[in-house]
């Protein structure tokens, strides 16, 4: 599980597919943009992302959202990334607060149904 919560961050994903980094990248401007660069993405305003790989995480991610994202989290949005190498991912935006939000980026054959449900 990786988080990413700044443009400079994007070096830890280099070996995923282009159109992955370029999805992460938005999202990455957008809070460097309007949060700062220097911001400690974990305490400071504005949020970060998580990538995963792995069903495992998902409780470890719960816990730390304080959300149950497989039962009854309620996303802001969900992205579908189809990748060229024919990987397809989510992107799901959880606000935690007013100016504080996760993205958990998922492949797509993990991602929980009730977030599949607000791709439809």
């Amino acid at each position: 599980m990786l988080r990413l919560g700044k443009v400079t961050d994007l070096v830890m994903i280099q070996s995923y597919p282009v159109e992955l980094q370029t999805a992460l990248l938005a999202e990455l401007k957008i809070l460097d943009d309007n949060y700062g660069s220097n911001r400690d993405v974990m305490r400071d305003y504005g949020g970060y992302i998580i990538l995963s790989e792995s069903e495992d995480d998902l409780p470890e991610i719960e816990m730390e959202m304080n959300i149950r994202i497989t039962v009854d989290g309620i996303p802001e949005y969900v992205d579908v990334i189809r990748c060229s190498n024919r990987k397809v991912y989510t992107s799901t935006l959880f606000l935690l607060g007013s100016d504080n939000g996760i993205v958990l980026v998922l492949p797509y054959d993990i991602t929980p149904q009730n977030i599949l449900n607000y791709t439809e």
